[in-house]
């Protein structure tokens, strides 16, 4: 299955081209196209066929035997093929509803079949793998929920807004992070000590416990009563216990990735450091209040998880299993760039009327032109994934 990973490559590549176009857009709207639906069709892609098929073919090669999952695998496709379609069309409309449901359905029975093909294993790597996955079913009531509350026309109500930030938490806080934690700690796991291993076991599993009540960080913009800000930081600061003593236990393990493998992982993991401490400064009401008001906060935090965090561990272990090329490096380099100057002003802009050195249009430019330096990168990338098959 390895010559698959090509797919998830080119949703990414097809994502971040949406993202651009989106970017475009804040320049120069597009007579014909709906900004809201190209958002919606862009952070499913990215979500469904970048990260969900990369984790998919990951536990599948890494976990499995690999005989039963290529039907479901094509089948999944399928699915993201037609959201990438009618999300542009339709936004959030009969088929692309559908499309996103069915997906759900299909990823659950995914989800039964590893469970069934993984019995009897047992390993610190697979129990995260399981975490990750009961995350993606747990967060999957979101969007269930957003069809009763569409329904019953409540789209303009807080709780709307609830279900769609428990969707995204379980997501990029559950699934995908605990995904890629799992893939690090498969590569070192034969490596660690005993008390090395025991500690590392200890500070996932207090990451796992605190996911759950860490959701209440998504919602202190409705001001609810502080004791919903107390219980965030809780969880919050537990990750940062549960980050630090995983850290302990394995950073004497980094040396034994090549250097391009051990600095995608070292940036990755300041990436992390940096939203964990995000996310406890986000338990404060008035930071709280301030995300909520400025959209492009959220947007750089969104980033910073799923390219800093979620993707980089995803290349750096596509490298260290030969499926990416290593030397790619000024591809790697023109991805990092774009994403740390994009990150630099996105966090820069709802301050940017109080200096004079840009104009709210130079702005959305600057951004624009990072962003054509991630998505040459990604492009890149993509392309010789054909050329590291062949060899």
């Amino acid at each position: 299955m390895r010559n698959l990973f090509k797919i998830p490559f080119l949703f990414l590549f097809i994502a971040a081209l949406m993202g651009l176009f989106l970017r475009y857009m804040m320049m120069a709207p597009v007579p014909g196209v709906t900004f809201s639906y190209l958002l919606h069709a862009h952070s499913h892609v990215m979500f469904l066929g970048w990260l969900f098929n990369a984790l998919f073919l990951v536990f599948v090669t890494e976990f499995t035997d690999e005989k039963n999952f290529k039907v479901i695998f094509w089948i999944l496709q399928i699915l993201v093929v037609g959201m990438l379609v009618s999300f542009p069309l339709q936004g959030y409309g009969l088929f692309s509803i559908v499309f996103s449901t069915l997906h759900i359905f299909a990823g659950v029975a995914f989800i039964l079949l590893f469970f069934k093909s993984v019995k009897g294993q047992s390993s610190l790597a697979l129990s995260l793998a399981k975490f990750g996955l009961l995350f993606f079913i747990l967060g999957s009531i979101g969007p269930f929920y957003l069809g009763y509350l569409h329904a019953n026309g409540l789209e303009k109500s807080n709780l709307y807004r609830f279900a769609i930030f428990f969707y995204l938490h379980f997501q990029y806080n559950g699934f995908f992070y605990f995904g890629v934690l799992s893939l690090f700690i498969k590569l070192i796991e034969s490596n660690l000590s005993g008390p090395e291993y025991k500690q590392a076991r200890r500070g996932c599993y207090l990451q796992v416990v605190a996911c759950l009540p860490a959701f209440l960080l998504s919602v202190l913009w409705a001001k609810p009563s502080i004791v919903f800000n107390i219980i965030g930081l809780a969880a919050a600061v537990l990750q940062l216990i549960g980050f630090g003593l995983f850290f302990r236990s394995v950073r004497n393990h980094l040396a034994r990735f090549n250097r391009s493998v051990r600095v995608l992982f070292n940036i990755a993991g300041l990436c992390l450091l940096l939203k964990l401490l995000l996310q406890a400064m986000s338990a404060s009401p008035q930071l709280a209040g301030m995300a909520n008001e400025y959209r492009s906060i959220v947007i750089a935090y969104l980033h910073l998880v799923l390219i800093g965090v979620i993707s980089l561990f995803l290349f750096a272990w596509l490298i260290e299993k030969r499926i990416l090329d290593s030397r790619n490096i000024w591809a790697i380099s023109a991805l990092l760039f774009g994403f740390l100057g994009s990150e630099l002003l996105l966090v820069y802009m709802p301050w940017s009327n109080s200096f004079s050195i840009t104009t709210p249009g130079t702005l959305h430019q600057l951004i624009f032109t990072f962003s054509l330096f991630i998505v040459c990168g990604i492009g890149f990338m993509f392309t010789t994934l054909f050329s590291t098959s062949q060899r």
